[in-house]
């Protein structure tokens, strides 16, 4: 599964307006909350195990969280 960069556009301003409200909200966790099934897919995955959600979820350096969120952006 990828998301459109349309999509990410949409969790961004999303994210922003979260952010504001609660700055301890981390890039992750609010990507896995935004993308349900993305995160479903961690789990489920054998070749994505859930130690990369639970890694993910938990990053509070941003920047270390967008280059895992990068993967499941398309390219198109």
């Amino acid at each position: 599964m990828k998301i459109t960069r349309k999509e990410y556009e949409q969790f961004e301003k999303h994210y922003m307006l979260e952010f504001i409200r609660n700055p301890d909200y981390r890039l992750g966790q609010a990507f896995l909350n935004y993308f349900p099934e993305i995160s479903r897919i961690m789990r489920t995955t054998e070749d994505i195990t859930t130690i990369a959600e639970f890694k993910l979820y938990n990053e509070k350096n941003p920047k270390l969280a967008q280059e895992q969120i990068n993967r499941w952006i398309s390219t198109d």
